[in-house]
C-alpha cells in the first residue's frame, strides 16, 4: 500500500511539473501582450487543451485516494481549474484584469508546485 501511494504522489508530482512547463511555455511564448501578441488564438486553445487533459488526469489520480488526499497536490488541481477558466476568459477577452488574474494564479500554482 505504502508504495503504491507513494508511486501515485510522483506521478502526480510529474504531472504538476508538467503542468507548469506548459504554462510557463505559455507565458514565455506569449508574454501575454495584449497589444502584441506573440501567439495565435489557435495555440492558445491549444495549450488550454493540454491543460485540461493533465487536470482531468491528475483529479482521476486523486480520485483513486479518497481516504488518503495530497493536501498541496489537490490544491494544485483546484487551482489549475481556476487557470483553465481565466485563461479560456483571457482568450475570449484580452484584458489586462484578465491577465493580472492570470498572473496571479500562476504564482500560487508555482508557490504549490515547489512544495510538491
Amino acid at each position: 500500500m505504502y508504495k503504491l501511494k507513494k508511486d501515485t504522489y510522483n506521478e502526480l508530482s510529474g504531472i504538476c511539473r508538467l503542468v507548469m512547463q506548459n504554462i510557463r511555455d505559455l507565458e514565455e511564448g506569449s508574454k501575454m501582450d495584449l497589444f502584441d501578441p506573440r501567439i495565435s488564438n489557435e495555440e492558445y486553445y491549444l495549450y488550454s487543451s493540454v491543460l485540461k487533459n493533465y487536470n482531468s488526469l491528475g483529479n482521476q489520480l486523486l480520485n483513486n485516494w479518497e481516504t488518503l488526499k495530497f493536501d498541496d497536490i489537490d490544491a494544485f488541481f483546484t487551482k489549475l481549474s481556476t487557470y483553465i477558466k481565466y485563461l479560456d476568459l483571457f482568450i475570449k477577452e484580452p484584458t489586462i484584469e484578465n491577465q493580472l488574474r492570470l498572473t496571479s494564479i500562476y504564482d500560487s500554482l508555482d508557490k504549490l508546485n515547489q512544495r510538491i
